[in-house]
């Protein structure tokens, strides 16, 4: 299997892992060495993702749903551009919450296997992102 194929088949994993709500499979795509920058929160290494993940999945019904709009591949590294829902509902009850995002994550090959390295993303649906002009 070529390594974009490899890379959809790992993404497509790490959105059934939420689905599951499997902490430790979610874990498994991301590299030991993963940050996380976002425009809503300070950067965030894999312990501190760990634990927000952990207090979502207790306290939420997860699920994820991602829109690849393109990949990029080039040895050992792989840029994956996209957006992303996440839809949060309490259990036991409550109003649900959806979080939609666009993003670009740099991907590693560690092993033989394709794990998330970098997340870099900022809130708001695809459809509402505009391309400025210059003038």
């Amino acid at each position: 299997m070529d390594d974009i194929k490899q890379i959809y088949e790992s993404i497509k994993g790490l959105c059934d892992s939420y689905k599951k709500g499997d902490l430790e499979g979610i874990l498994d795509y991301y590299s030991d060495s993963i940050f996380r920058l976002s425009s809503q929160s300070p950067c965030e290494d894999k312990t501190e993702i760990a634990r927000s993940i952990a207090t979502d999945l207790a306290e939420n019904d997860i699920s994820f749903e991602v829109i690849v709009d393109e990949v990029r591949a080039s040895g050992n590294l792989a840029a994956v551009c996209g957006s992303s829902r996440v839809k949060l509902k309490p259990k036991p009850s409550g109003k649900s919450l959806t979080i939609e995002r666009r993003f670009i994550d740099v991907w590693q090959k560690e092993n033989g296997f394709w794990k998330v390295r970098l997340m870099m993303n900022n809130h708001g649906p695809s459809e509402n992102v505009v391309a400025a002009s210059a003038t």
